[in-house]
């Protein structure tokens, strides 16, 4: 009896986790235009490890994401039409009676195709599979880059095509979906007087205020440069602030550190020509092998040693990606 109990306990807990993965998506009510936004958007990732672009082309450049909002159709269970947010497009297709499995599916069009819209199946865990209609219902074709990444390069402008395997079968049918963050970040600019940024392709001054729907980057700031100095930018999403400041730029490591290669490499001439001087000498001392060899151990190995401690010392003072020569690090492992 205690173990029917428990048993029933656990399906119930499976019952409700299955129902808290399907409850993933949730639909948006308020129709974009004007001041309208979705309330809800989603990135679309395959099981190929490849998100879905604005225009449904595949990607793995997170600034290229496109975000999707799914809007419900009355009385269809688990069917909406899809908007592209970034892109201002609603994903449709021509309905037939029945499909091809082929490239470039997907339509994108300013206003919403009647009837086009997707069955969103969530079959397993986090997993959707997503389907189009056709003439008579929900077709047995699912969305998938048909031909993988050859017939549908990267940050490309094919769009989704379809496949007749669902996501069980094959990855590139597999959809997961995470929410964005939709709030919109008004920063207030924080700037040296007479100075300006750039965000956007729009000028901004100190006090001025910049409004987007998701929070700065660094690399959406351009500043200008100033001779001298380097900037200092910084991000506050909390307080909606973008501050840049000027820093001078410290010279005197530097001098000192170029003062010294300088000497280094005088005296390493200096050395070199010894050396040269030394290897003409052995000509001079020609005489019996054992006398060769010791002028070559007196006279040419020290000039030798005395060269190589001072190009190591240079080399210590060089990065790695300046040194035009191999190290014993490279010698032996590379």
């Amino acid at each position: 009896m205690r173990m029917r109990k428990l048993f029933s306990l656990m399906l119930l807990f499976l019952a409700v986790s299955l129902q808290a993965s399907a409850d993933i998506i949730q639909a948006s009510t308020t129709l974009p235009g004007g001041d309208g936004k979705p309330e809800h958007l989603y990135t679309m990732l395959s099981g190929h490890n490849y998100y879905a672009t604005s225009l449904t082309s595949p990607t793995q450049t997170a600034d290229n994401y496109g975000y999707f909002a799914f809007y419900a159709v009355d009385g269809m269970e688990n069917t909406y039409y899809i908007y592209s947010y970034k892109n201002n497009k609603w994903l449709g297709y021509e309905k037939a009676a029945s499909y091809s499995n082929k490239t470039g599916f997907v339509t994108l069009t300013d206003e919403k195709t009647e009837g086009a819209y997707f069955y969103v199946e969530n079959y397993a865990d986090e997993n959707y599979n997503v389907k189009p209609y056709n003439s008579t219902g929900v077709s047995g074709k699912y969305l998938n880059w048909y031909q993988g990444t050859g017939s549908n390069p990267l940050d490309g402008t094919i769009t989704l095509g379809i496949w007749e395997q669902g996501g069980s079968q094959d990855a590139g049918s597999r959809w997961t979906f995470t929410e964005v963050d939709l709030r919109t970040y008004e920063y207030t600019m924080v700037l040296p007087e007479g100075v300006t940024v750039t965000i956007n392709g729009n000028t901004y001054a100190n006090g001025e205020t910049c409004t987007v729907d998701a929070a700065l980057k660094k690399s959406d700031v351009i500043v200008p440069v100033q001779e001298g100095k380097f900037a200092v930018l910084s991000i506050n999403d909390l307080t909606e602030t973008v501050t840049l400041t000027y820093a001078n730029i410290p010279v005197q490591a530097e001098t000192a550190l170029l003062r010294r290669i300088s000497a280094l490499t005088c005296s390493m001439t200096d050395r070199l020509d010894a050396l040269e001087n030394a290897l003409l000498g052995v000509s001079e001392h020609a005489g019996s092998n054992l006398e060769t060899a010791r002028y070559y151990h007196d006279a040419v190995l020290s000039g030798m040693q005395d060269l190589r401690a001072v190009v190591d010392e240079i080399e210590s003072c060089t990065s790695e990606e300046d040194w035009p020569y191999p190290t014993y690090g490279d010698l032996l492992f590379r």
